[in-house]
């Protein structure tokens, strides 16, 4: 089969199969398919492609169809500009959780150097910080041994083995350390919403990630309840929030925190999405 025909064959299985986005995906499974960018795929849509490459193509079509994730499927995924290995050990990086790493490195202050990732997951909140601010030493932790795992892969394909410290922990880590900076994006879901998810995130990915309890606002409880003994002074939290969460969040925050100033950035579509909560 030629580049255009896989391409056709792609799209109307991806169709058929309700993804959004076919002739998207279908391109972009081609791609890593065959190890070539998507504008070689329009300029030779004539050229044959190998049996091998074929073959990966359609079993990537296949899972596609099955509504596992595309990245997932060719194991990558980018966040912040950079590249990271992803799969079901952790979530997927949404794009909204870059505005909690651009408010975290806008409120960095020169003299500060410890940061606290509550539920890593991948590490890609980690790396990312890691990458643009030099001085900084990060402590990751996480529940899962699976995310741990592929942070742990993550720290190593970017080189940032000496400065990021994994711990598997419930919440805090278990040494008393105090931190400049508690960054989390931590699982806000409320149990009841769970089974409404799409297909992609609700049979794929892991659920000790998503699921918040009742209302969604379990980590943030437990969070407020021990930040004050972790925080140094000056120093600042950021927390990811979902929709509809960030004023009650602010106002936990503001009780564990009384002397604190709270400032609530929202997402690209307007929404709430970030809890700042500063103390000098």
């Amino acid at each position: 089969m030629t580049i255009g025909e896989l391409l056709n064959y792609g799209f109307d299985h991806l169709s058929q199969a309700g993804i959004p986005d076919a002739v998207l995906e279908a391109e972009l499974l081609l791609e890593y398919a065959i190890g070539k960018e998507r504008i070689y795929l329009h300029l030779h849509r004539s050229q044959n492609v190998s049996e091998t490459d074929q073959e990966k193509y359609q079993s990537y079509i296949a899972d596609r169809c099955r509504h596992q994730p595309l990245q997932y499927i060719v194991g990558q995924t980018e966040f912040y500009g950079l590249k990271f290995k992803s799969d079901k050990r952790s979530l997927i990086p949404r794009p909204e959780t870059e505005i909690l790493v651009e408010e975290v490195l806008e409120h960095w202050q020169p003299g500060f150097h410890s940061i606290l990732d509550i539920g890593t997951g991948s590490g890609i909140i980690a790396i990312a910080l890691a990458k643009h601010l030099a001085s900084a030493r990060i402590t990751a932790i996480d529940q899962s041994s699976g995310a741990l795992e592929l942070a742990g892969e993550n720290i190593k394909l970017h080189g940032l083995e000496g400065r990021i410290i994994l711990a598997q922990e419930d919440l805090f880590p278990s040494a008393p350390d105090k931190f400049d900076c508690i960054v989390s994006n931590p699982p806000y879901i409320p149990s009841n919403q769970m089974a409404g998810l799409q297909p992609e995130v609700r049979l794929f990915e892991p659920a000790l990630a998503l699921d918040g309890g009742t209302d969604g606002l379990d980590f943030y409880r437990r969070i407020a309840g021990g930040v004050a003994g972790r925080l140094n002074h000056p120093g600042f939290v950021a927390l990811e929030v979902g929709m509809g969460q960030a004023e009650v969040v602010a106002k936990m925050m503001s009780q564990a925190l009384p002397e604190s100033e709270i400032i609530i950035k929202k997402d690209l579509a307007g929404i709430n999405r970030v809890v700042l909560v500063k103390m000098q």
